[in-house]
């Protein structure tokens, strides 16, 4: 999640097909499943991963989504980001999708809540329904609200509401549901990363950093976690410190929506080296050709590029 991606994205009636592979031995691994996000506006899918690695999504609309690997059985998840443009597919309208995941970390198993053992059924088939509800963001809320009505201390159910609360820019309900979550269960990831982007989302960038920086403790290797250390504390003027979150977070992540490429370039700027200021500006336009603010990006290169004659 991020404050600024409202403002710097553009979706599309165009559409292509995803067509993806991870490797090696997602078997192995246990990767079997991967979910697909809009990050910017609501569209949502679900697919299951070949024994080959393989997998597609079709009908999918231009911008930018998240693709989240799960293996359901080992607690394991990994998140990449993908653009999607017609800059990147080919003739047929299809984008090609390869991920390695020898350069992962395997994420440690997550532990088991008695909390989340004891959930009605009833509340748990709600929660699925909220899932298979795509990006009917009315059917979604009202899968997880029914989902909590009937057990109120579920801990997915309520990460899952606060994250559709987030993207609905509602930032101080989406943090109230992600620490009701970690009230129940303190070993939820997600709910945790999640409301780290809430606090920056709500200003208060040293609960952010707080938050990112445990969340980096488990899982040094989240793109998300580190790309949002690098931004609270880019928001609290720390640049130097910000720097090297935001590279790790680019490394990990090439085409991530958190957007480090930005946040680097800007860092950049206010150092007043504009060569490495222009060549960041540069690779975010390349890596994210629909961005609202290109020409403003534009306009600042070469303003920057007429100060270094």
């Amino acid at each position: 999640m991020n404050t600024l991606l409202t403002l710097m994205l553009l979706s599309g009636a165009q559409v292509f097909q995803i067509v993806g592979a991870i490797g090696p031995s997602p078997i192995e691994q246990g990767f079997n499943q991967v979910h697909l996000e809009a990050v910017s506006m609501q569209f949502a899918a679900h697919a299951e991963i070949g024994s080959d690695g393989r997998f597609s999504f079709k009908k999918v609309p231009e911008g930018l989504y998240k693709l989240r690997f799960i293996a359901p059985e080992r607690g394991k998840e990994v998140e990449r980001s993908v653009e999607i443009r017609s800059k990147f597919a080919d003739e047929r309208g299809r984008v090609a999708v390869k991920i390695d995941m020898r350069d992962n970390v395997v994420e440690s198993a997550i532990p088991v809540n008695i909390a989340s053992i004891n959930i009605s059924p009833k509340a748990a088939d709600e929660l699925r329904k909220a899932y298979e509800s795509g990006g009917d963001v009315r059917k979604v809320r009202e899968h997880l609200e029914k989902a909590i009505e009937i057990s109120p201390d579920y801990p997915e159910a309520l990460n899952n509401l606060g994250a559709l609360n987030f993207r609905q820019a509602r930032y101080s309900e989406a943090a109230a549901l992600f620490q009701h979550a970690l009230k129940v269960n303190p070993d939820l990831y997600s709910a945790r990363v999640n409301l780290a982007g809430a606090w920056i989302a709500l200003g208060d960038y040293e609960k952010s950093l707080e938050e990112n920086l445990r969340c980096l403790k488990v899982r040094p290797q989240d793109s998300l976690a580190q790309a949002q250390t690098g931004q609270a504390l880019f928001f609290l003027k720390r640049y130097d410190e910000a720097l090297p979150h935001l590279q790790a977070a680019r490394e990990l992540d090439p085409m991530s929506f958190t957007f480090p490429d930005l946040f680097i370039a800007q860092i950049r700027d206010i150092q007043g080296n504009a060569a490495a200021a222009i060549q960041e500006y540069r690779r975010l336009l390349n890596n994210h050709p629909g961005l609202d603010m290109a020409a403003a990006i534009e306009t600042r290169i070469r303003l920057l590029e007429q100060r270094s004659r």
